[in-house]
Order: structure tokens, then C-alpha cells, then sequence
């Protein structure tokens, strides 16, 4: 029997609510759901898994002080899809941007818990989600 540390279970729970909404188109009424943020975006695919690359290296890394994503984390998905740490962190902001856009005002404020309509920073995003995931 083996046995599923916590992180991977974060990344398993994360790719799974990725891949089923992608998959199947299925939007949940629940407001803590992650499809905020990858059903409601209508961009590329690359753009999305950027993102969520980002999401578990966050998701698995919890120690480490990454308080400047382009410095600590952006290089590491740059290796793993062979991109630019520029041309990552472009598409993770456009992204985020789109999220904003095409979602509803006041299911963003929501998930969000923000109490007037601002745009979401990239690590505003990633940290929410972890918290509304976990």
C-alpha cells in the first residue's frame, strides 16, 4: 500500500479539477471551486498550465520564501517547457488578466474576498486558490 504524502495529494486534487473541467466544459456553482480561475479564462492551454505549474510549485514549496515569483519560481517551469522566464511569466500574467476580464464581478469579489473590484496580482491568485483548495 503507499502511501500519498499531503503534497501530492495537492497536486493530484489540483490536476484533477483542472483536467475533469477542461475535459468535460463543467462549470460548479460552488463558489470555492478552482473553475474560477481556469474555466472562466479563454485562452490558450500553455497559458493555463503555466499557471498551474506555478500553483504546485507554490503547492510544494511552502518553505521556501518565494516572495519573487519571477526570480524563484518562473525560471524552474521555464526548464521544465523549455520558454523564456519572460515569455512564462507574460503568458501567466495575460492569463490572470483574462481571468479578470471574462469572469463575474461579484463571484470574483467573492472568491477573491475583495470588497471592491480590483484586479487580482498573480500571487494574489495563486495563494487563493491554495487556500480555497486546501
Amino acid at each position: 500500500m503507499t502511501i500519498i504524502l499531503k503534497k501530492e495529494l495537492i497536486v493530484i486534487k489540483i490536476y484533477n479539477i483542472y483536467l475533469s473541467k477542461e475535459s468535460h466544459n463543467i462549470r460548479s456553482n460552488n463558489e470555492n471551486d478552482i473553475d474560477i480561475i481556469l474555466i472562466d479564462s479563454k485562452l490558450a492551454f500553455k497559458n493555463k498550465q503555466y499557471l498551474m505549474q506555478s500553483i504546485i510549485y507554490v503547492a510544494l514549496n511552502p518553505y521556501k520564501d518565494l516572495d519573487n515569483l519571477e526570480k524563484k519560481v518562473y525560471p524552474t517551469i521555464a526548464k521544465m517547457y523549455n520558454d523564456s522566464t519572460h515569455n512564462i511569466k507574460c503568458r501567466i500574467n495575460v492569463e490572470t488578466t483574462e481571468m479578470y476580464f471574462n469572469c463575474n464581478t461579484e463571484k470574483l469579489m467573492k472568491y477573491f474576498n475583495f470588497s471592491i473590484d480590483i484586479k487580482p496580482k498573480v500571487k494574489t491568485v495563486i495563494n487563493t486558490i491554495l487556500r480555497n483548495v486546501l
